[in-house]
């Protein structure tokens, strides 16, 4: 998914992707349920090594740099949050 497809992007689909990624990342199950509101450390269990392979995970998926010591990404919860982040920083 190249660069000219972000500012296309809805937040459905948005969610659609970070969904994937933090599965992937997290190796969840298809049933663990996941929505806008799931907090990723509370809900997911995602530990300090979990968000590295997200940020990874981001990174690949939408062709990005996130900063490994950006506070604000470091401060996260839910995946609206992760998803107001992205729109807010990288335009997608």
């Amino acid at each position: 998914m190249g660069a000219e497809h972000l500012d296309k992007m809805d937040d459905k689909e948005i969610f659609w992707n970070l969904e994937k990624i933090v599965r992937e990342s997290l190796e969840l199950t298809p049933d663990k349920e996941i929505t806008p509101e799931t907090d990723l450390r509370e809900d997911l269990g995602m530990d300090s090594l979990d968000q590295y392979e997200l940020i990874f995970g981001i990174e690949s998926r939408f062709d990005l740099n996130i900063p490994e010591d950006d506070p604000k990404m470091h401060r996260v919860k839910t995946i609206r949050e992760l998803a107001d982040y992205l729109k807010a920083n990288y335009k997608i």
